[in-house]
């Protein structure tokens, strides 16, 4: 599908909203193109890191049970079917079909090896008649229908076969391609499709659409729904069939369907078409345009829009394909005596569209597409011994819930790719807002609608957008730094924390281990001699300590330990922020005061003597069993602190606050929590820190969830930790800000909450999503 035409700008439901919305998903989807290109290395890379890996018995086993698992919910499958058995001969008829239809109105699946005899069975027949155009005579007395986008809609798949009928000698229909993505019932419509292909193969036929692509199915829901009901396998099967499917279909000579468009040579011949199977079971799609010129013309069939603004033709915004006007559709037609171009790929408000004199037909069958749009679904038909541009459009519209609902469905969706792209953006327009802002950071709501369109090269009405992310002054201004400050990527709080806990438990013992030199650190870093260290030197001092954080990663603590904000770091100033750790409930009044001075002096002896808490630990833990007794506990406390000297009851009371349970002995978290360093003020470079590995994620999780599908062979869904540190070891070529091995294993350890030492990648892939904070913005 493309973005909107301009006839589809009056949408009732969206207007504005929806325009916008098909605007910034045509958007979405060129960037998934340009993406595909960096897939290559990275595969490759990602399977020399595992070449050398195993996973252990544990993970096999477990991925074991997960196939088990898998059968076992495949074979409730055919138990739950009502519909009719698959033919034992491999011929399907009508009341096949016609079955079909009955059970997936019902919601009920289609058995394993049933979905996988259609797949099986229609990838033979692609293979054995294999061809790049379909070619049709219509018959006397007969007539070709030709539907255009249905993605994954089941119910209008189902009123256009209530339109057409069922293909006979007499009723050819052609689908011309984006059978699944997007809708939610890709499988059920490509099944009955590939049916219908098989029980009438000389009266039905098929071309190949843009999403008939591995890349839109691993990105537009496809593959999703054929996991999620079957396994990987079948969706791999289901790929071959797409390889195979013809480009175009040829009536009478005189009538060409494709899906996309025309082409970017001027002597491009129907013969030259007919040839393109030479590229059978290739990707039909690059970044970077192929040398051999047959692949431009499937790139251009499959991805090309008309533009009566244009009279030849320039090169598509999609990243795919091109635009080409009314001139470039006389050429072709000219030079080949075809009358008629009809084709798809493109949301119309009324389901059809003519252009150039009737020398082109837009046909898009998927009704209120995609529940964001108000549009009409048609059917094209042609009739025998009709002029080919004379065709009859069957126009329908099916409801699909309230249409209140489906206008805010619309609104949110197209604002969350809106905040969306202001997040990925926010660097470059803080150096713009920041050129123009006043002394107080505050630029008008003037510039900023000048700048972010600009900025995030979209077409944005703001008048409509501005109420949804900005609240300005009575002088109509806002705080463009806040602004900025309120898109954030919000992940699961579960998984959130214990990632947050990780890295500020990394950082904070490697400071418990280095708490007694990090004033000579900063003598050494302290030229000039003021106490103070710039934050360059700053960045080379603390490289010593290994605190797991990157350069970019270790800037932004910096900053945050800067509390004056004078660029500098003065000891103090750092000392201050890290503290033993106190729990204040255990703290029994203002006259205990002493116990803070003390649990404060036994930690740093224990720092001074070890470098890690655990060994910290074994001081008191003589007999190894991981619990320290009350009396373990008083015999080295007599020790510790240059022989000061607590009472026996001073020391129970130091006991009962490590013991925060009150069980009668010490636990190590108990002591941990008990002795190790806090950062007592550092929620923003937290924040800051998480929000660089996020968004790594986040840019990257299309070529992260296609290097995970490649190594997960048995497609369970799962992956360890060695498959996933390869994956996201290797997407760090393309991070402007990587993520470090310390941290991926933090990832991991928080992911990994069932400890089986697999995570579920596609739930880890989906955690992340751009937010507005909408509920604190100020001005």
């Amino acid at each position: 599908m493309s973005a909107l035409t301009e006839s589809a700008t009056r949408n009732i439901y969206g207007g504005y909203w929806a325009k916008q919305w098909n605007e910034l998903d045509a958007k979405e989807e060129a960037v998934t193109l340009q993406r595909d290109e960096q897939l290559g290395d990275i595969v490759g890379i990602v399977h020399k890191k595992l070449e050398n890996t195993n996973s252990s018995n544990a993970i096999i086993s477990k991925r074991k049970k997960s196939q088990k698992q898998l059968s076992l919910k495949l074979s409730k499958l055919l138990k739950a079917w009502t519909g009719p058995a698959y033919p034992k001969d491999g011929r399907i008829n009508n009341a096949f079909i016609e079955g079909l239809i009955e059970c997936f109105q019902q919601n009920i699946t289609l058995p394993y090896g049933y979905a996988e005899n259609i797949a099986n069975d229609m990838l033979e027949h692609l293979q054995t008649e294999a061809h790049s155009m379909n070619e049709i005579t219509i018959p006397e007395d007969g007539r070709v229908v030709v539907v255009g986008d249905t993605h994954g809609q089941l119910d209008d798949f189902i009123e256009i076969i209530h339109i057409s009928g069922l293909p006979n000698e007499k009723n050819i229909i052609v689908f011309n391609g984006d059978m699944v993505d997007r809708g939610p019932n890709g499988p059920e419509v490509i099944f009955l499709v590939y049916a219908l292909k098989l029980a009438h193969k000389d009266y039905f036929f098929i071309n190949r659409g843009n999403h008939e692509i591995r890349r839109m199915n691993e990105k537009y829901s496809f593959m999703e729904q054929i996991k999620s009901k079957y396994d990987i396998q079948l969706f791999e099967t289901m790929i071959k069939t797409f390889d195979w499917l013809p480009l175009t279909t040829l009536i009478d000579e005189r009538a060409l369907i494709l899906h996309g468009g025309l082409f970017q040579y001027d002597d491009v011949t129907i013969d030259e078409l007919r040839e393109l199977e030479s590229e059978r079971g290739r990707n039909p799609v690059r970044r970077k345009r192929a040398e051999r010129r047959s692949q431009h013309l499937i790139d251009n069939l499959l991805w090309s829009d008309p533009d009566p603004s244009i009279g030849d033709w320039v090169l598509n915004s999609r990243g795919a394909g091109i635009l080409f006007g009314s001139g470039r559709t006389k050429l072709f037609c000219d030079r080949n005596n075809i009358e008629v171009v009809i084709r798809s790929h493109q949301l119309v408000k009324d389901g059809y569209e003519v252009l150039f004199d009737r020398q082109l037909v837009t046909i898009f069958s998927a009704s209120n597409y995609a529940r964001k749009n108000n549009n009409k679904g048609a059917v094209g038909i042609l009739y025998h011994g009709r002029d080919y541009r004379d065709i009859e459009f069957i126009q329908y519209q099916v409801r699909r819930g309230d249409r209140n609902e489906i206008r805010d469905d619309c609104i949110s969706d197209t604002l969350n790719q809106i905040y969306t792209h202001i997040f990925d953006a926010r660097h470059r327009l803080a150096v713009k807002f920041s050129e123009i802002a006043d002394q107080s950071g505050f630029i008008t709501l003037d510039d900023l609608m000048v700048i972010l369109p600009e900025e995030l090269d979209i077409p944005l009405n703001l008048e409509r957008i501005l109420p949804y992310i900005a609240v300005s002054n009575d002088d109509g201004k806002l705080n463009y730094s806040y602004f900025l400050s309120c898109f954030s990527i919000q992940v699961n709080q579960d998984f959130l924390k214990k990632f947050t806990d990780e890295i500020t438990t990394a950082v904070c013992d490697k400071i418990y281990a280095n708490f007694d030199t990090l004033e000579s650190v900063f003598e050494k870093y302290d030229i000039n001699g003021d106490g103070k260290i710039q934050y360059d030197e700053f960045l080379h001092a603390f490289k010593e300590f290994d605190l797991g954080l990157t350069d970019a990663q270790l800037y932004d603590f910096m900053a945050s330990v800067d509390s004056d904000g004078d660029g500098q770091i003065d000891f103090d100033e750092f000392h201050n922020r890290f503290a033993i750790g106190f729990n204040e409930a255990n703290i029994r009044n203002s006259s205990d005061a002493w116990l803070i001075d003390a649990i404060s002096q036994i930690a740093i002896t224990l720092s001074q003597i070890g470098d890690e808490i655990d060994e910290s630990f074994r001081l008191f833990d003589k007999d190894g069993d991981r619990r320290v007794t009350y009396r373990e506990f008083s015999a080295v406390l007599k020790k510790l602190c240059n022989g000061k000297q607590w009472t026996s009851e001073q020391r129970r009371d130091i006991f009962n606050y490590v013991d925060s349970n009150a069980s009668g002995v010490i636990s190590f978290r108990e002591f941990r929590d008990a002795f190790k360093i806090k950062d007592t003020k550092g929620d923003e470079w937290k924040g800051a820190v998480l929000q660089r590995i996020f968004n790594a994620i986040r840019q990257s999780k299309y070529q992260l969830r296609k290097v995970f599908h490649t190594i997960d062979a048995d497609g369970s869904g799962s992956i360890d930790f060695e498959e996933f540190k390869a994956a996201l070891s290797a997407m760090n070529i393309l991070l402007e800000y990587p993520i470090n091995d310390m941290q991926i294993q933090q990832l991991y350890n928080s992911l990994d909450t069932s400890e089986d030492g697999l995570i579920d990648y596609e739930e880890f892939l989906n955690s992340f999503k751009v937010t507005m904070n909408l509920g604190s913005r100020r001005t």
